[in-house]
C-alpha cells in the first residue's frame, strides 16, 4: 500500500467491511504495527484471517548489507527485519510463517490453535486445497512437530504427505 493514502478513500475500508473476503496479513512484527494486526484480526476474526508471509531467500542469512540482482543495496537488521536503508522501506520478510504464528498469539492473545489454523487450515480453504489444512482420514498428512519460542516456533520435525523431510539436528 502506498505510505499516502487517503484516509477515507481507499482499498482497506470496502475490504474489512465486507465478511465474504478474508483478509491476508504478515505478522513478522515490521510489516504491520501490532494494533493493526490486532484490528485486522478483530474484525475479520480466525475464521477469515489468514497469516501469511513474503518471504525472501535472504531469510536465514547473517545480519549485514546485501546487493540485489538489481543492484540495490538492502539490509537484513540483527532483528529480522528485511529494508532498503536508501528509503528507509521493507524489502521483504526474513521470517518465516512460524514467526508470525507466534507473534499474533502475543498481540491478539489468539490461542495456538486459532493461530495454527490461521496459517494452514484458512489459506488451504481459500485456495480450494481439500487435501491439506486440517488432520482428518483422507487428506495429506503434512505434520510439523514444533516447540513455541519466544519468538518463534522452533521445528523438530516435519512430515509432508507423511513422510519424513526434515529433522532437527
Amino acid at each position: 500500500c502506498a505510505n499516502m493514502i487517503n484516509r477515507h478513500d481507499n482499498v482497506f475500508w470496502p475490504q474489512l467491511a465486507n465478511d465474504q473476503l478474508m483478509i491476508s496479513i504478515i505478522c513478522d512484527g515490521f510489516h504491520l504495527r501490532d494494533e493493526e494486526i490486532v484490528s485486522f484480526y478483530k474484525i475479520k476474526g480466525t475464521e477469515r484471517t489468514i497469516i501469511t508471509s513474503d518471504i525472501s531467500g535472504y531469510a536465514g542469512l547473517e545480519p549485514g548489507f546485501y546487493i540485489v540482482d538489481e543492484g540495490d543495496t538492502i539490509e537484513l537488521t540483527s532483528e529480522g527485519m528485511l529494508r532498503y536503508p536508501i528509503r528507509n522501506v521493507l524489502y521483504a520478510s526474513a521470517s518465516p510463517i512460524s514467526r508470525g504464528v507466534v507473534h499474533i498469539m502475543h498481540v491478539t492473545g489468539c490461542s495456538l490453535a486459532d493461530a495454527i489454523r490461521m496459517a494452514s487450515e484458512n489459506p488451504a480453504r481459500l485456495y480450494g486445497w481439500d487435501d491439506r489444512g486440517t488432520l482428518s482420514p483422507g487428506k495429506r498428512a503434512d505434520l510439523i512437530l514444533f516447540n513455541i519460542g519466544e519468538r518463534d516456533l522452533n521445528i523438530r520435525k516435519t512430515y509432508v504427505s507423511g513422510e519424513l523431510v526434515f529433522e532437527a539436528t
